[in-house]
C-alpha cells in the first residue's frame, strides 16, 4: 500500500535552510580568513538551497512524502 503524507512546515524548513547556509558560509570564511565574506557567502548559500530544494518543497515550507509499506521506501514527492 503506498500513503501519501502531505507536510506543512514553514518555520522547520526555514530553520533548516538558515542553519545550512551558516554552516556553509563558516566553510567558506575558514578558506578564506582573511576577507569578509561571511555575510555575503551566507546569502548566496540560502539562494541556492532555496533553488535546489524547490524541485521538491513548494513556497519553501510544503513537503510530500510518499510511503511504500509493502517496499518498505519513502521517496520525496517532486512539487
Amino acid at each position: 500500500m503506498k500513503i501519501q503524507l502531505h507536510l506543512k512546515d514553514p518555520d522547520g524548513v526555514g530553520n533548516a535552510i538558515d542553519e545550512a547556509a551558516r554552516a556553509e558560509a563558516a566553510r567558506a570564511k575558514a578558506a578564506v580568513p582573511d576577507l569578509d565574506i561571511e555575510d555575503a557567502a551566507e546569502d548566496a548559500a540560502r539562494d541556492n538551497i532555496v533553488e535546489a530544494i524547490k524541485r521538491w518543497v513548494a513556497y519553501q515550507e510544503y513537503v510530500t512524502i510518499e510511503i511504500d509499506t509493502v517496499a518498505g521506501t519513502a521517496v520525496v514527492v517532486p512539487v
